[in-house]
């Protein structure tokens, strides 16, 4: 038997602690052994002492995550630095990172979702809690996630919002550079006011297209700028000139059916932010996920949508276009629920962004009574499961908003 490592615990030398070797000894002891070798060492801090038993610990193989991240917490408590951990332990130093990360987490969430069946952890679903700086959002995030799936919307949904407050933020210095001040009181569509700018809040460039979209402006007396969702509009009052009566309807309509589209838009980023984040996060019973599948297999099969793919899920999912999707992302789709996928891929079939194929207006500010329809048979699943329907979005559904066309009824 190879030789346990001991230090003496008191000045009599008649009792030892193992520093190395534990396994060993527990073999012996199964093995009715009396004796067993030993190397004595001496001299040793309570500090060093610690250390050689980590040093030993980490190199176990039967190590779970949380045991081999706590190991190297403790370790670099005691001074030790990623470089000289990777050398003495063997692992990288990116792995020792990692692994330092998810030490970082709150201890009994930690051990609640280890051993949650539902979740089945990997190293790669920590490797995307780590994506979030906060400790706190990270640990909030992790103990509210019901699986792995989930826990990679959360994450992006946590972020997706981060960078557009970031974003909104940067736009807002630029906006107080030029004196123009924010009105959030006010609606992007109202008739009463003209839009000079709007944009997504996902451009990381885009306070310096603001910059020259104000630079280009002869006067920004009656500009100001607000934010809906995940929008931000550059707006001024509307100016008053004198046009034929053909003009103004011609103007009027073609004014509505832009205000109606972007109304249209902006009401289906709350359906995507709502499947992606709440909805996603709630626990249901097998016969909603039964009723959800089925719904939204009909919606898709009965509709004219497109046809279905890893590829339209993912780019639903992290609002990028299909050609920025990699295989990562469209990977992660797997991890979903079909239920899940299902509706998102409803939800995706009634969207606009990639042209107005699904747009429930005229060119002439008509409402289509044929394709709201369709859309409404979203609203009706997710309704169901906590969805508030606000009424301005009855009103652009049902064809009642002022800015629709009715002269033809």
């Amino acid at each position: 038997m190879q030789n346990l490592t001991v230090v003496p615990v008191n000045k009599d030398m008649d009792k030892f602690m193992i520093l190395i070797g534990h396994r060993r000894f527990a073999a012996a002891k199964q093995a009715s052994l009396k004796k067993v070798p030993c190397v004595i060492m001496e001299g040793l801090s309570k500090r060093e002492q610690i250390t050689i038993m980590l040093e030993e610990n980490i190199q176990r193989s039967d190590l779970t995550i949380l045991e081999e991240a706590e190991s190297f917490q403790m370790m670099m408590e005691l001074g030790e630095t990623v470089e000289s951990l990777a050398e003495k332990s063997g692992f990288s130093e990116s792995t020792i990172r990692h692994r330092i990360k998810i030490a970082e987490l709150d201890k009994e969430i930690l051990k609640k979702q280890l051993n949650n069946e539902d979740y089945q952890l990997s190293l790669t679903d920590f490797y995307e809690l780590e994506k979030v700086d906060d400790v706190e959002v990270r640990n909030k995030i992790f103990a509210s996630a019901h699986d792995k799936g989930d826990l990679k919307i959360r994450v992006d949904a946590f972020l997706r919002e981060q960078k557009e407050d970031k974003i909104f933020k940067k736009c807002k210095t630029v906006f107080s550079k030029f004196g123009i001040k924010e009105n959030a009181n006010i609606s992007p569509w109202d008739s009463k006011y003209d839009r000079i700018f709007s944009a997504v809040l996902n451009n990381d460039n885009l306070a310096d297209d603001i910059k020259k979209t104000i630079s280009n402006l002869q006067d920004v007396k009656s500009v100001f700028y607000t934010r809906s969702y995940s929008f931000i509009y550059i707006m001024k009052n509307a100016k008053k000139k004198t046009l034929s009566e053909e003009e103004k309807k011609k103007k009027e309509l073609q004014k509505n059916r832009k205000s109606l589209l972007q109304l249209q838009r902006v009401k289906q980023k709350k359906r995507h932010d709502f499947i992606t984040g709440t909805f996603a996060k709630s626990k249901l019973k097998e016969s909603d996920k039964k009723y959800i599948l089925e719904e939204s297999f009909r919606i898709c099969i009965e509709g004219q949508g497109i046809g279905f793919s890893k590829n339209k899920i993912a780019s639903y999912i992290y609002e990028k276009s299909p050609w920025e999707i990699d295989e990562t992302d469209k990977d992660k789709v797997l991890d979903l629920e079909l239920y899940l996928i299902m509706l998102m891929f409803a939800d995706f079939n009634m969207q606009i962004n990639d042209g107005t194929y699904m747009a429930i207006v005229e060119w002439n500010s008509e409402y289509i009574k044929s394709k709201a329809d369709e859309i409404r048979d979203v609203y009706e699943i997710i309704c169901k499961y906590g969805y508030e329907i606000d009424d301005e979005e009855l009103q652009l559904l049902n064809g009642t908003h002022e800015l629709y066309n009715k002269e033809e009824e």
